[in-house]
């Protein structure tokens, strides 16, 4: 039986890495092409970055996501010893320009965008739409919003090209702020950790004499993994900074 020491020292080893990095490439292809081919059965379930609908109903088709959980724990492992070992020893080698360490805040960022993946993975939620006019609305969070303005940027056949919302919105403690939402534009709480993100704009009655006013229809999102994400983003580009490399 291999000493614990020898099986750490495989572990943080580069070429453990390598191998664990390759088989994660290689599950990430099987799994685009399975969803591709189980979009309507076994796979029809799986929406976005929710890991969750892997498990309420287990499939082989998903055995390259049950693999890739190992593989990605085993990859994050990896890195967080040879990490550990190369701050240890530039330390200890008296190195103590930022450069010597830029990498390892890399590989940091690298593990905050694993953690990220699997906290919003397994955490995240869907909470239902919610239809905001010119009436106040309650959000989830405790605020309230309602619509000023709606404008809608149709395509010439009459779809929709882009729609764009300003919003009033209230804090629970009455203070309140304008803000835009529109496609790929959601409304932020958190540093991302709950959004509302745009599906589309209707006409409801709700004017004078029932008259019909614009609606936004707004999907509620938990993500508790983007705020991970964001310190990752930052520590990556700290770590590109402290290089002090030109780069272009």
């Amino acid at each position: 039986m291999p000493s614990a020491r020898r099986v750490l020292q495989v572990v943080r080893s580069q070429g453990f890495g390598v191998v664990m990095g390759l088989s994660t490439v290689v599950l990430l292809a099987v799994g685009s092409v399975v969803l591709v081919i189980t979009a309507e059965g076994a796979s029809a379930a799986v929406a976005l970055d929710d890991v969750t609908a892997f498990f309420r109903s287990p499939s082989p088709w998903h055995l390259w996501l049950y693999l890739l959980l190992p593989v990605l724990a085993l990859y994050g492992l990896s890195t967080l010893l040879a990490t550990w070992d190369s701050v240890l020893d530039a330390w200890r080698a008296g190195r103590r320009r930022p450069s010597a360490y830029a990498p390892a805040l890399i590989h940091v960022a690298f593990l905050g965008m694993l953690l990220a993946h699997g906290v919003g993975g397994f955490l995240g939620a869907e909470h239902g739409v919610v239809r905001v006019g010119p009436w106040w609305t309650d959000l989830p969070g405790g605020r309230q919003a309602r619509a000023l303005d709606v404008q809608v940027d149709a395509h010439p056949d009459g779809s929709p090209r882009q729609v764009t919302a300003t919003l009033e919105v209230r804090d629970p403690d009455g203070t309140t702020d304008r803000r835009e939402v529109a496609y790929n534009r959601p409304l932020i709480d958190g540093l991302g950790r709950d959004l509302l993100l745009l599906v589309r704009a209707v006409q409801m009655p709700g004017g004078q004499g029932g008259a019909l006013v614009p609606v936004v229809v707004l999907r509620a999102r938990h993500a508790p993994g983007n705020p991970w994400a964001l310190a990752s983003a930052v520590l990556l580009g700290l770590g590109l900074l402290a290089m002090g490399r030109r780069w272009g």
